[in-house]
């Protein structure tokens, strides 16, 4: 029977013998190894979302979600409805409020590297004039005294050709006309395709069609919600109210009574979260303090009865609604 040392003797020779081709077979395997890690890695990059928005937008009034993931203003709003640093650095009222002067922070760059300055910045009011005295300083003059405006420039702003500070930047940006017709963003790990339509039902089609991965802000989810490998998650939004609105010309609307009975006969708790306002609860001009007018039927029957008996024989109203809003119509 072979030794142990016979083996090892056999294991040395064979090492010595195939040495340098053992070495490039590691180095080979090694290097392989990061290179298909790497285009793995730029593989996972280019993971896109084709997402369907109704609505016609021109570059410069694009949704505010979009715009509030290229860029952000010269302050931010906190959860608490406060303005805080964004942009700039610091801000101060000199005279109550008519004149506002802010500060850009050290170091801000665009997104194609060069300085943020305040005579880059594109903010344009009618009724406020803009100085910039020097490259950190932008000044804003108003006819009249507005406590609020920190919150007034919290809107996203942008370089010229919609060049923001964030991660995502503009790819691709492709028009109809003067509208938008897809908008292309990117960023290291993802890249988000928007595609707008007219109508609400030529965005259902193109997500039947598959052109489009996901709709948003889609008030009618029929007939998605009986799909069942489509995914729906509900959220209220913010910026968007519907609202009924009565006709108080018609001899019948214009009786307080009437519209107050319709108020209290409506039970708004099953439409989704409500509005009280048509202002969105963060903002500074929202006031809580208002009649809230929730369901209730007694008051709805007390009110009908101040009506005089002579209307009370012809009541008749005649809801009138666009399509995305059917259903909430019919629930009425």
């Amino acid at each position: 029977m072979r030794s142990t040392r016979y083996y090892l003797r056999l294991s040395r020779a064979f090492l010595l013998k195939f040495r340098l081709l053992l070495f490039l077979s590691i180095s080979f395997g090694v290097l392989f190894f990061f290179l298909f890690f790497n285009l793995f890695s730029k593989f996972e990059l280019q993971k896109q979302q084709i997402i369907g928005i109704t609505g016609r937008f021109h570059p410069d009034s694009l949704p505010s979600e979009i715009l509030l993931n290229m860029s952000y203003g010269l302050t931010n709003i906190n959860n608490q409805n406060i303005p805080e640093p964004g942009i700039a650095s610091s801000w101060e009222t000199t005279d109550n409020g008519k004149t506002w002067v802010f500060k850009i922070k050290d170091g801000l760059t665009w997104q194609d590297n060069t300085p943020i300055t305040s005579r880059n910045l594109m903010y344009e009011f009618s009724d406020v004039k803009i100085e910039t005295p020097d490259d950190k300083t932008i000044k804003f003059i108003i006819e009249n005294n507005f406590a609020p405006f920190p919150s007034v420039v919290s809107k996203p702003t942008f370089k010229k050709g919609l060049v923001g500070v964030t991660e995502w930047k503009v790819d691709k940006l492709t028009l109809s006309g003067a509208y938008v017709q897809e908008l292309v963003l990117k960023n290291k790990k993802q890249k988000n395709i928007y595609r707008f339509f007219p109508t609400t039902e030529s965005t259902k089609t193109a997500f039947k069609l598959g052109t489009v991965d996901i709709i948003e802000n889609l008030l009618d989810p029929t007939p998605f919600d009986k799909w069942r490998q489509v995914k729906l998650e509900s959220y209220a939004q913010q910026k968007q109210v519907v609202t009924l609105f009565y006709n108080t010309k018609s001899p019948l609307l214009s009786e307080k009574e009437l519209r107050q009975a319709l108020a209290y006969a409506i039970n708004k708790e099953v439409l989704g979260k409500r509005a009280y306002s048509p202002i969105q609860p963060n903002s500074w001009a929202y006031n809580p303090q208002i009649k809230s007018y929730d369901y209730d039927l007694e008051k709805a029957k007390k009110a009908i009865s101040e009506i005089e008996k002579a209307m009370k024989t012809e009541l008749k109203i005649n809801l009138v609604s666009s399509p995305s809003l059917l259903s909430i119509a019919d629930d009425l």
